[in-house]
């Protein structure tokens, strides 16, 4: 049921010529034109080394054994996600000079896109889960269930404050930073260094995308995430804006903590 209907959903997409080829150039594009591919690739490393510098920092501030308790580690993830947020928005306000078409901006209509395009990217993506755990369970046997160690993690100690404190974390913060910094700054890098070729540049930071979990997910699990970020690029582009991917990402995160943590 899940595969005839995401199946019925892209042939419904192509038909009204939403992913038809040439769809975006038919349709109103973002334009990245303010700035060249260089500038949008620094701001992606300095959301990126910003996040790091503010868990570096948070580290430093705790003790020995604070290092060592869920407590600093919560906090540590924290302090990254506040630094990499703070320095998107001051990279934004300074590179983007006003430039509104560019598309990193926060929209109210936008947000309610994202609530609504969320359902179809959740069909897409357990289709495309179902078929990788198929694939996966045909070669070596039924996979974990859980596909992240992050969340198994939180599962072994689901009764702890600070579980609580990390899962909020998980779906608000990295949200916010993983689309600011994937499909705000590197895919419009790549649009801007591909000539506007946006199918190629969604394509290719959902791979980025897909590959900064390869630590933490198996590669069937991969394939969901570049799915997943296929769908985020999309709705950006679409969208002009990043509220729309960013609510779908914090939606598709609590679904899957929920139905982990229902289990």
């Amino acid at each position: 049921a899940i595969l005839a209907a995401a199946a019925l959903l892209l042939v419904a997409l192509y038909r009204f010529d939403v992913i038809r080829p040439g769809s975006f150039r038919r349709a109103q594009k973002r334009d990245v034109s303010n700035l060249p591919a260089a500038y949008w690739f620094l701001g992606a490393v300095m959301v990126f080394c910003a996040q790091i510098a503010g868990m570096i920092v948070a580290e430093g501030t705790l003790t020995f054994f604070e290092k060592l308790s869920d407590r600093a580690l919560v906090f540590q993830v924290i302090a990254g996600y506040l630094a990499a947020t703070a320095t998107a928005i001051v990279v934004i306000r300074m590179t983007t000079g006003g430039h509104h078409k560019d598309g990193l901006t926060l929209r109210p209509r936008d947000a309610a896109l994202g609530l609504a395009w969320f359902v179809p990217t959740l069909l897409v993506t357990a289709a495309v889960s179902f078929v990788a755990v198929q694939v996966v369970t045909f070669l070596d046997g039924p996979p974990d269930q859980i596909a992240h160690e992050g969340l198994r993690k939180m599962l072994e100690d689901r009764d702890s404050p600070w579980t609580k404190a990390m899962l909020a974390a998980a779906i608000i913060g990295a949200p916010i930073v993983e689309e600011v910094m994937y499909r705000g700054f590197l895919q419009s890098a790549f649009v801007r260094l591909l000539g506007g070729r946006i199918w190629i540049a969604i394509t290719l930071s959902s791979l980025l995308f897909a590959a900064a979990h390869a630590t933490q997910v198996p590669w069937h699990g991969l394939v969901t995430l570049f799915v997943l970020g296929v769908c985020l690029g999309f709705s950006f582009e679409r969208t002009r804006g990043l509220a729309a991917p960013i609510v779908i990402h914090m939606a598709f995160n609590a679904v899957n903590a929920f139905v982990a943590f229902a289990q």
